[in-house]
């Protein structure tokens, strides 16, 4: 799991890798013993989603999207609307960011992987900020060909 970053792109990826591991410890894991055991391997396997989901924070989200400047009776204008692509880029942060809150586990205690976020709080606020930093670059590049 560790091969692949943890972006949105990788979800699937991840999500198979996971699955992976569950049918194994399906197959391997029987009895009383079997849920403490789960249970390990959920907070190790959390530990893996935690610090690549970090990375991928750390990185910044990379949304492929073409925005043309277009120039109409001497102003100039986004094509799409800048709020149109506001809304695509949050939608796909907003995927990443709640993407270990979807995970079930091997154990089914979903509170291993639901408190990444909480855990990780000063990385969001990070990731918001340089998120509004690119489109007030954006902005900016708009005002400077006015």
């Amino acid at each position: 799991m560790l091969s692949y970053p943890l972006i949105p792109a990788n979800f699937g990826l991840y999500s198979q890798k996971l699955e992976s591991i569950e049918r194994t410890v399906e197959a391997t894991a029987q009895g009383r013993e079997a849920q403490q055991w789960r249970l390990y391997w959920d907070h190790q396997l959390a530990k893996v989603v935690e610090n690549s989901w970090r990375f991928g924070m750390l990185e910044g989200i990379k949304v492929s999207m073409v925005v043309q400047l277009v120039l109409n009776a001497r102003t100039i204008t986004f094509r799409p609307e800048i709020c149109e692509v506001k809304e695509q880029y949050y939608n796909e942060l907003k995927a990443f960011v709640s993407w270990p809150l979807r995970i079930k586990g091997l154990s089914g205690a979903t509170d291993v992987y639901s408190k990444i976020g909480d855990n990780n709080s000063d990385y969001l606020v990070a990731l918001y900020q340089k998120s509004e930093e690119l489109f007030q670059r954006i902005a900016k590049l708009a005002h400077d060909y006015k």
